[in-house]
């Protein structure tokens, strides 16, 4: 059984460079595509009812054809190239303008699946041999999402906390095609006590939960990530979600709680949110006295609201540059090298600014994210270290960089999107 399941690793592995290749060499052919949404357009005029159901069937492949090319290419935010087609309103006959107006509703909720999408977890070649370490892992999880991990050695009454050793990842071996959630769950399950926040210049702290001794447990459907707390002789359960990188979470909804005992019982309860802008912190009260020792199940439905983000490349690095945005408008100013920071060596700053209308002035704090290259096609990715946003509506945005960059792109909150999800916690355990 042993030898099957290495043969199998083995399998997957050696077919992990074609996967990176073929998605790599991924093209979408616009041309064809287009006459064939067009020659779809025009059987919808068409006499025969076979052939209008014909040009429905052709429209849908293209539409389909389209989202599979764009989530592998990560293009979450983007829209169907012929579009205007479908929305245009002189129509020959009252028999097309229906048709179309069923094809957007169609494109409508086909294309919520790419706006929702989660990148998967490529293996690395090179962990063939062992399990990967944490440092590893999270290491691999920047450079492939574009994030970046921070871990605290000290967090809260100079309570020590580290990598401790570094541990092995047992189930690395497993994390291929897994979700950005999935993978720090593994994470989670050498270090309990882990805590994570997201901020908004694309980072993500780890520490450990406040009293050094709380129990963390993850659940996620994909794209969000949800964190459940208690530390040890709390009242109180504690609430968190997150956002994969490539999202921006605006907003939590909490519309149904309930928890599942041992002995079957189900009880309701609320989910208190914090006081901060975007409601993605609850505490909850427990239906029931907790006792210590008791195991049960925690389920929420929720309503999330998130931003997809767009790429703007910025023409000249020398020249300023505006920005709309959904909450104002961004300026791009300059890149400075500068040595203040860190004598040792000098770092690389991109500099700009927002303003805007007051109610997003909160909201704004952190949402605009910078990718800068050090190559000007783009394709070699300057390493990052740090960020900052300073002052009150007008914010000013400092990025910086350890390589100079020779090619700069913003990332601009695009596009909000809604949906309803479930996040089930099981056997949490009181302590």
């Amino acid at each position: 059984m042993n030898t099957l399941r290495n043969f199998l690793s083995l399998a997957v592995l050696l077919c992990i460079p074609f996967v990176v290749w073929a998605q790599e060499k991924m093209k979408l052919d616009t041309a064809t595509m287009k006459q064939d949404v067009e020659k779809a357009i025009g059987f919808f005029d068409h006499n025969r009812y076979l052939k209008r159901e014909h040009g429905k069937r052709i429209l849908r492949r293209c539409i389909m054809d389209w989202i599979a090319w764009a989530e592998k290419n990560e293009m979450y935010s983007a829209d169907f190239p012929f579009l205007s087609l479908l929305q245009e309103g002189k129509d020959p006959s009252l028999e097309v303008t229906v048709r179309k107006e069923d094809m957007l509703e169609f494109y409508e909720k086909q294309v919520m699946t790419l706006r929702w999408s989660t990148k998967r977890f490529c293996l690395p070649q090179n962990w063939q041999a062992s399990p990967p370490r944490v440092s590893a892992l999270l290491n691999e999880l920047s450079q492939q999402y574009g994030c970046r991990f921070t871990i605290h050695q000290k967090h809260n009454l100079a309570i020590n906390w580290s990598l401790q050793g570094d541990p092995v990842i047992k189930d690395g071996m497993d994390l291929h095609g897994r979700t950005f959630w999935q993978v720090l769950s593994s994470v989670n399950k050498v270090h309990p006590a882990l805590r994570i926040q997201q901020y908004g210049d694309h980072s993500y702290h780890l520490a450990q939960w406040w009293g050094g001794d709380g129990q963390a447990y993850f659940a996620n459907d994909g794209v969000i990530g949800a964190i459940l707390r208690q530390e040890r002789g709390g009242s109180t359960l504690w609430l968190e979600y997150m956002a994969e990188p490539h999202l921006l979470l605006e907003h939590v909804k909490v519309k149904r709680a309930h928890m599942k005992m041992p002995g079957g019982s189900s009880h309701s309860f609320w989910a208190t949110a914090l006081e901060n802008e975007k409601c993605t912190e609850f505490r909850i009260y427990p239906p029931v006295p907790l006792v210590k020792g008791n195991i049960a199940d925690v389920h929420l439905e929720a309503e999330v609201t998130a931003w997809t983000y767009k790429v703007i490349p910025v023409a000249d690095l020398k020249k300023q540059q505006e920005i709309k945005t959904p909450f104002g408008k961004l300026r791009y100013i300059a890149i400075k090298g500068t040595s203040e920071r860190r004598a040792d060596k000098m770092l690389w700053q991109v500099h700009a600014t927002h303003d805007g209308p007051a109610y997003a002035a909160q909201l704004c704090m952190g949402v605009y994210r910078c990718l800068a290259f050090t190559d000007k096609k783009a394709t070699k990715r300057a390493r990052w270290d740090g960020c900052a946003v300073q002052g009150s509506a007008p914010f000013h945005y400092m990025w910086e960089f350890e390589d100079e960059p020779r090619a700069v792109h913003l990332l601009i909150p695009h596009r909000a999107v809604t949906k309803q999800t479930m996040f089930s916690f099981r056997n949490v355990k009181y302590r």
